[in-house]
């Protein structure tokens, strides 16, 4: 069932590999809940459960955003992120992921015990 070697909830969702990068803790679970997403996305898309974002629209919304907005490339995905108080994040549509919602959806979800460092 779940692991609950410490940290594998990080490597489940690429953190393992955003640490290695550099990125702190936090900043690595939300980049690798990211990637889990745009994981999914792509999977839905290729089954045909959802139609890509036409690219003249992706232009509009990314004119749109007041905050400015980075782009990680990670595990041969676009991540979009921001500096917040707390850290850099990996943004969910505008917002940025808490990286307390990472670890409660490892935790209940997974069986997977995320330590805080």
């Amino acid at each position: 069932m779940g692991d609950s070697k410490p940290g594998a909830g990080v490597d489940a969702l690429g953190g393992g590999d955003c640490r290695s990068l550099g990125f702190e803790h936090d900043e690595a679970l939300t980049l690798g809940r990211a990637v889990s997403g745009l994981n999914a996305y792509l999977k839905g898309v290729s089954l045909g459960l959802f139609q890509p974002t036409p690219a003249e629209v992706k232009e509009q919304r990314r004119k749109m955003r007041k905050d400015e907005t980075v782009t990680i490339d990670l595990l041969y995905r676009a991540v979009p992120a921001k500096q917040t108080e707390e850290g850099l994040r990996a943004l969910s549509g505008d917002s940025p992921i808490r990286p307390e919602s990472v670890k409660k959806y490892l935790e209940g979800k997974c069986g997977i015990i995320i330590p805080n460092l």
